[in-house]
């Protein structure tokens, strides 16, 4: 091959390689990697550098991304699930990327890395969803976000690398069930999330809404439940307007919901 628009592998239990793919190819359109669950590296990808579509690699027994570190530009997402034995992400010669999303990988521990050299400090839209990172080590060049969520990771302490994200989150955020985290601080240079979106702080560990309080303008719904050594809400702005309009699409009924706490 010399030439490859995209391709797409699903359900293929018996694929255990992929060697040699891309041996004379640099430019792809897509990948797509789905329930190929005896692959357990994707090497035949290893000379790609440049993808104008997705990468999409769930279901595999892949330990890692590393095979992909000659990549440094992918125009859309790069979408990571349900990998089980991930243990880190690398890629760390991505310069653009227009989505990170990275769910259902208990092993994964470490992000570090994966945005040192990216030039597009806006994205679509970041996931960290169902890992095992204990910080966010590796997000901290993003400045601009549409949304993120950081939802399901039992060993999150700190989410440090957050602190540059500024301005207005339109489409909103989410913190949600992470057990061990203590403080959303590194959230205080957000100042408005006037778009459709809500802002989500649940089921963590946090005792004050400290990191919130630069924020004037929800645009959709406040939720703030199941935190069970929050005390207070002194920190939200006292300039700060809910719009009246509750997102059922998040599961939000009312504007501000704040319950359990």
């Amino acid at each position: 091959l010399t030439q490859l628009g995209s391709i797409y592998f699903k359900n293929l239990p018996a694929l255990t390689s992929i060697a040699g793919l891309s041996n004379n190819i640099t430019i792809m359109n897509n990948v797509r990697l789905d329930s190929t669950l005896a692959l357990s590296n994707i090497l035949g990808l290893g000379n790609i550098t440049h993808y104008n579509g997705n990468v999409e690699i769930g279901y595999t027994a892949i330990t890692g991304l590393s095979a992909l570190n000659n990549c440094n530009y992918i125009q859309g997402w790069l979408w990571i699930n349900n990998n089980p034995n991930v243990i880190s992400i690398g890629l760390t010669n991505l310069t653009h990327c227009g989505f990170f999303l990275l769910s259902d990988m208990p092993l994964l521990t470490s992000l570090a890395g994966l945005t040192t050299n990216i030039t597009n400090i806006q994205t679509g839209t970041f996931w960290v969803i169902n890992t095992g990172v204990t910080n966010l080590n590796g997000l901290q060049n993003l400045t601009d976000t549409s949304n993120f969520y950081i939802i399901g990771n039992p060993n999150l302490t700190n989410i440090t690398a957050l602190q540059n994200l500024s301005g207005d989150i339109g489409g909103g955020f989410s913190i949600y069930g992470n057990p061990l985290l203590t403080s959303i601080a590194p959230l205080s240079n957000i100042t408005a999330v006037s778009g459709d979106g809500t802002i989500e702080i649940s089921y963590n560990n946090i005792s004050t809404l400290i990191g919130l309080q630069n924020i004037i303008n929800i645009g959709k719904g406040l939720r703030v439940a199941g935190n069970n050594n929050l005390t207070t809400l002194s920190a939200l702005n006292n300039n700060l307007v809910i719009q009246n309009n509750p997102d059922s699409y998040n599961g939000i009924k009312d504007s501000v919901e704040i319950f359990d706490n």
